[in-house]
This record gives C-alpha cells, sequence and structure tokens, in this order.
C-alpha cells in the first residue's frame, strides 16, 4: 500500500470508508482529533510505567486507546458490527469510567497546579479530549453520533483530570501553595 496517494495535493483525502472529503471537513477534523488524543495517550502510557502502582490506569487506557479507534470508524460510516477493535463504547464504559473517577477520592478543594511532568501529560491528553469532544457536538447535535459516545468522551475527560491530579498529590503532596482558580 502506498502512502503518497497524491489525493491530499488537491486538499481532498479518503476516509476510511473509502469516500473521498474536503480535507476540511468536520469528520476529518473528528479524525484528527482522535489521531492527537492517542498520540497522546502513547506518552502517557509510557510515562505512566514509570510509577509504582497505575497498572490498572495503564490497563485502563489501552483499552479506551481501542475505544477510540472504533469511535474513528463509527463516524467514518463504519456500523459498529464492523469493527476496528473488540470493544464498542456503550453505557458499560460510561459507568467503568465514573467508578473509576470515584475510585479515586479526591478532595478538589485544595487543587494544585500540576507541575510533575507526568501528570501535566495526562492533563494534555484532558485537553486533547475536550476539543475532541467539541467537535463531536455537531454529529450529537444531527443524531449522527451515540448519545453513549459521547457521554464516554465527557467522562473520559474527567477521568482524566482525576488521574492528573492523583498522579500531582502523590508526587509532591501539593503543598506548593499554588492553587488552581
Amino acid at each position: 500500500m502506498k502512502i503518497h496517494t497524491k489525493t491530499g495535493d488537491y486538499g481532498k483525502t479518503k476516509t476510511i470508508t473509502g469516500a473521498v472529503v474536503d480535507k476540511d471537513n468536520c469528520l476529518i477534523q473528528v479524525n484528527g482529533d482522535i489521531d492527537s488524543l492517542q498520540s497522546q495517550f502513547d506518552k502517557v502510557l509510557y510515562r505512566l510505567t514509570s510509577i509504582p502502582g497505575y497498572s490498572v490506569h495503564i490497563s485502563l487506557i489501552e483499552d479506551i486507546q481501542s475505544l477510540l479507534w472504533q469511535l474513528g470508524g463509527e463516524i467514518s460510516g463504519m456500523k459498529p458490527k464492523d469493527k476496528l477493535s473488540d470493544y464498542i463504547i456503550d453505557e458499560t464504559w460510561v459507568s467503568i469510567l465514573e467508578q473509576s473517577i470515584d475510585d479515586f477520592g479526591l478532595d478538589l478543594k485544595d487543587f494544585c497546579r500540576f507541575r510533575n511532568p507526568i501528570a501535566t501529560d495526562v492533563n494534555e491528553a484532558r485537553v486533547r479530549t475536550r476539543n475532541l469532544e467539541r467537535t463531536l457536538t455537531k454529529y450529537l447535535r444531527e443524531n449522527n453520533l451515540r448519545p453513549d459516545m459521547y457521554k464516554f468522551i465527557n467522562r473520559l475527560s474527567d477521568y482524566l483530570f482525576m488521574l492528573s491530579v492523583d498522579i500531582e498529590n502523590k508526587s509532591s503532596g501539593c503543598n506548593n501553595g499554588t492553587k488552581n482558580n
């Protein structure tokens, strides 16, 4: 398979289903946001391996990466049964994220800015998740996105924030005196 199709030379690109669309099409923006988030997750996974006790989060993020591949495929026009991965985003995954958020048991009233490099990497993944969520809003509004998918992305950003705070708290105790306002 050649990677240089030259379709892009004219401002066009092909979707996973073979449709040719403009590069500024909203679908391409969504897939670009997913790609950006996937790239940041690769960095987060690498960094999390250096922290003892985070294997459950490593495993969850690996699952999330598979879910994001499926999201990209479904947004591109594939049916959920035409799997890109063995994972489908549904209410179960929303619940898994909610439980993971609750399991942190964090009190955010004394939250500090992120100083730990790993916490800042996880927070960057949260920022990219919020970008993806904003891009997906059009699809949700037009009923071209299953609501479970949108809920999942929303909970994912919450989970990533809590993971960032947990890493920061365990590394610094948040004793730097700088509160996030």
